[in-house]
Parts: C-alpha cells; sequence; structure tokens
C-alpha cells in the first residue's frame, strides 16, 4: 500500500497505514536520520524518549524474547564523529525504558568495493554530477554488510575505550540481531 501510495523508490508511508500493520513487526528504531536519533543529535532528548515511548505503545514493549520485544532501539557506528556519543545516548534511553537494542548498520552497498557504484547510482537518482554529491555520500565509506565479528570488533564494543555500559549494550545488541535473524 505504501509502495502504491507513493512514487518509484519512495514509498509513502503514513501513522495511519502503520497503525493498522503492527501484529507481528519487530519495529527498529531506525538510523542516524530517523526521528529519534534525529532528536537526540539535536539536543531533544525528551523528544526522543517521548518517540521511543510512542512506538512501544503501538508495536508493544519488551517482550520475552528479542522476537517478542515489539518495538527496538538499534546501535550502529559508521565511525562518523559522533557515532559513540549517539550509540551511548541510544543506548542509555533504551535502558530508561527497558527496551531492548540490537546492533545493525546501514547498510547501502554490499562491500566495501561497492561504495563508488553506489555513488554513482545516487548522482543519477539526484540528476547531480559526482563532484556534487558530496551532501549525498557516505563519508566514512562503512555502510556495507559487515559480519557480527565485524560489527563486534567497533568502537562501542570495545571494553577498553568504551563506557562499559555501552560496551556492554553493543554485545547485547550483537546478540539480539543475531537471535532476530
Amino acid at each position: 500500500r505504501a509502495n502504491l501510495a507513493g512514487t518509484k523508490a519512495a514509498p509513502r508511508l503514513t501513522q495511519a497505514l502503520l497503525a493498522d500493520h503492527v501484529d507481528g513487526l519487530v519495529a527498529l528504531s531506525g538510523c542516524r536520520e530517523s526521528e529519534l536519533a534525529r532528536r537526540l543529535r539535536a539536543g531533544d532528548r525528551a523528544g526522543a524518549r517521548a518517540v521511543a515511548q510512542e512506538y512501544a505503545r503501538r508495536f508493544g514493549g519488551p517482550g520475552e524474547t528479542i522476537a517478542g520485544a515489539g518495538f527496538v532501539i538499534e546501535l550502529a557506528h559508521h565511525l562518523l564523529p559522533d557515532d559513540d556519543w549517539l550509540v551511548a545516548e541510544s543506548a542509555r534511553l533504551a535502558a530508561e525504558l527497558g527496551l531492548p537494542v540490537v546492533v545493525t548498520n546501514n547498510v547501502h552497498y554490499a562491500r566495501p568495493g561497492d561504495r563508488e557504484l553506489h555513488d554513482v547510482l545516487t548522482a543519477i537518482r539526484h540528476g547531480r554530477s559526482l563532484e556534487t554529491l558530496a551532501d549525498l555520500r557516505t563519508p566514512s565509506g562503512e555502510h556495507h554488510l559487515k559480519s557480527a565479528t565485524e560489527l563486534a570488533a567497533l568502537p562501542p564494543g570495545d571494553p577498553v575505550t568504551s563506557d562499559p555500559r555501552t560496551a556492554r549494550a553493543w554485545a547485547e545488541g550483537i546478540a539480539n540481531a543475531g537471535t532476530l535473524a
């Protein structure tokens, strides 16, 4: 229905349509451009909390298992300057609300070497040249498909350099991702 209501590559998913189809879904909070993460990055912690609470209400709060959780806070790290902070804040919010976490990777292309092709396709889609695409490129080049081992090695999971609570949340999120998969 969202695809039929929208245009090619731009489905139109409304909150009303979503509300009618929540049974059996596990909803994830989304990437750094999601409503929840954007609010955290803008310093609107109360707004991020309200968003998380609303989605937990809509999809169901923590379940007995991760698959029955309903709404899950995503943790992702792409080696961007504020990723350590965003992961820590997201994990802290999840802990405060009693929501589970899952480690994901915002995948735009399969392998690291596919980044250039992704940039070309993005330029075509937006009618721009590669020279003018800087604001749409993924700056770290870390948006490729990663294994659990690769994700575990990222900074938030390192018990030496990370806050122990964040490192624990990261490890829990990787385990939860495996269970959901």
